[in-house]
């Protein structure tokens, strides 16, 4: 006899599977199943069809989440602290001529994490399995394809079984559970809709095994950022077990709406909102460089740092060969930067093999002010990855030691180091805000405004200034009312 009690494929015997013609998904589901054409389900989100982003939102996205005017409630417009460099230095005009025949040998050149725009523009319509890196290992595709149809075995066992080790098996099998969401068996689809729900809601340091184990292997590297044999050895084996291990587009997506529904709500409470944030951040810094790529980088970092630059940069050029899309972070420019790579002519032709493109090593070796903007980046990149932790604030103190100084020295870098720099206070300061480290926060917004009293007329420091209740804080204080004798007031209301 056919049971078609909804729950009933979660009870422990042989006759629990799901009728094909009389179930019908109840509202109350978990995975928020809703019945399409045919008897398929699909995931929606609960306030998908009431609820669209503000265009604001997605800006701040796009920007790195770098205003937080929404989060705070503020009406001012965006005003950049870019305007606060305009006339900082007449040199930098000439940077930027001198540098733009480097800029324009690649066009396709971004000076942000990310890949380049116009890659961006063609893998719109690609799928996640056909764009560079994001292939599954043949005999891996086959354990989830076996898995898969575990899922509509009629031993139960077998089915809870299968069911666990997808989960496991996290961002891995989840283009192949989305393309299971319209198999003939209904028992299939139900259930690669409950997993892909449990997928998006488990944290992203725990998605699995190997991820965990990555985390391990940085605890052991030293702390001057040297590696040991037996460390060297455990990322080699990382690197082959997390072939394969890449977030889709779609799992992304999912991930960042449910954040922002938390970090934009304003009627939630600061901390969840804050929460909301720092798990943003983490999945955007996710999302940019992929598990396994971010294993190959630390993994160069290291050993670049222990002496070993021959080998480094063997793992640079194993990485962009694997995924071509690498050419667009800015942490592996910097990376093959310090290892010395760029003088490397074997790692050239590998970039230019792997890429498609001719010369392109040399272009980023010329481009002093690209190379500034890439350290910014890469440091930005992993405050968002690891939070504001001692060991990140000594290397932005370095990274800011080391911009001051060229924008010194330097003269026709003086511009752009200077709006480097300010780029990476930005960053840091959102990041102490983020992780509740507020007088952080307002110890480095009062050092900006002493630097550049037109910090004072930009809506991100009344931001900053709300976020992190700056105005309480007597030395940030007078530095406003200072930086206001000589900067006009640009609108009516309260100063940041």
């Amino acid at each position: 006899m056919t049971n078609s009690n909804p729950d009933v494929f979660d009870r422990p015997t042989n006759e629990g599977r799901i009728d094909q013609q009389s179930y019908r998904a109840p509202e109350s589901v978990p995975c928020l199943l809703s019945e399409t054409a045919g008897s398929s389900y699909k995931i929606k989100d609960a306030d998908a069809q009431n609820n669209e982003k503000s265009a604001n939102n997605n800006d701040v996205l796009k920007a790195g989440f770098r205003d937080y005017r929404e989060i705070l409630g503020s009406d001012e417009k965006n005003e950049t602290s870019d305007e606060s460099s305009e006339g900082s230095d007449e040199n930098s005009e000439s940077s930027d001529e001198s540098n733009e025949s480097s800029d324009s040998s690649d066009e396709s050149y971004v000076s942000s994490d990310g890949a380049a725009l116009e890659e961006q523009e063609d893998e719109k319509d690609q799928k996640d399995e056909d764009k560079p890196g994001r292939k599954i290992p043949e005999a891996l595709q086959k354990k989830i394809d076996g898995l898969i149809e575990s899922l509509g075995d009629d031993e139960f066992d077998k089915r809870q079984n299968a069911s666990k080790e997808l989960r496991e098996l996290g961002s891995t099998a989840w283009n192949s559970l989305e393309k299971a969401r319209s198999h003939p068996d209904l028992e299939i689809r139900f259930r690669s809709g409950k997993i892909l729900q449990s997928i998006s809601e488990q944290p992203l340091t725990k998605q699995s095994n190997v991820t965990a184990t990555h985390n391990e292997a940085l605890a052991e590297i030293a702390k001057d950022g040297k590696i040991s044999p037996k460390t060297a050895e455990k990322f080699e084996k990382l690197i082959k077990a997390m072939d394969g291990h890449f977030m889709s587009d779609k799992e992304y997506e999912i991930r960042r709406d449910k954040l922002d529904k938390t970090a934009y709500n304003q009627q939630g409470e600061k901390k969840d909102r804050l929460d909301a944030l720092r798990k943003t951040s983490e999945l955007f810094a996710t999302k940019q460089v992929p598990p396994v790529d971010q294993v190959r980088l630390d993994f160069a970092d290291a050993l670049t740092k222990s002496g070993d630059k021959g080998k480094a940069i063997k793992v640079l050029g194993d990485a962009i060969k694997a995924n071509p899309e690498l050419r667009g972070s800015a942490s592996f420019r910097l990376l093959a930067r310090d290892a010395g790579a760029f003088k490397d002519k074997s790692f050239a032709e590998t970039v230019d093999k792997a890429t498609g493109r001719k010369n392109l090593v040399n272009n980023w070796a010329e481009n002093k002010r690209a190379a500034l903007y890439d350290t910014v980046d890469h440091m930005a990149h992993e405050t968002m990855r690891k939070g504001p932790t001692d060991a990140i604030q000594k290397q932005w103190k370095t990274t800011f030691d080391e911009l001051a100084r060229q924008a010194k020295d330097e003269k026709g870098l003086a511009g752009i180091a200077e709006i480097a720099k300010q780029n990476g206070q930005r960053s840091l300061v959102e990041a102490f805000g983020r992780h509740g480290k507020h007088d952080d926060a307002v110890k480095l917004m009062t050092q900006m405004i002493k630097e550049d009293p037109q910090w004072v007329n930009t809506a991100w420091m009344y931001s900053m200034s709300n976020l992190n209740e700056a105005r309480n804080n007597k030395e940030y204080s007078e530095a406003v009312k200072t930086a206001r004798k000589t900067v006009p007031r640009r609108y009516d209301g309260q100063d940041p």
